[in-house]
């Protein structure tokens, strides 16, 4: 049993880290895919999850060719999200001593 949990807890952290390297640019949808994911392996206790937004602004020339003085310039906001996500031992730790102390007293 307590192997299952383990390998629920592996699956979970394998899908929260390819999110991870991908996060998209909408926070909303972000936090919604690593929800679900904490609920469908069932180890919402067991992570510890952040959602950081930066958003840099930069001016661009429009047009082709070389910018002059006189160029049309345009501002350009770009949004990248960061997914920072952290196992929290203690809670694991309780749950294997939980899951042991179970299997002693029957």
């Amino acid at each position: 049993m307590w192997l299952k949990s383990q390998q629920r807890i592996l699956s979970a952290q394998t899908d929260l880290n390819k999110l991870a390297a991908k996060p998209g640019v909408d926070p909303r949808k972000l936090a919604h895919k690593v929800e679900s994911i904490l609920e469908r392996y069932r180890v919402k206790d067991f992570f510890s999850t952040r959602i950081t937004e930066q958003i840099t602004q930069q001016t661009r020339h429009v047009g082709r060719g070389r910018p002059s003085k006189n160029s049309l310039t345009e501002e350009v906001t770009n949004i990248c999200l960061q997914l920072h996500i952290q196992q929290v031992d203690e809670a694991i730790k309780e749950a294997a001593t939980v899951f042991w102390v179970a299997i002693v007293c029957h």
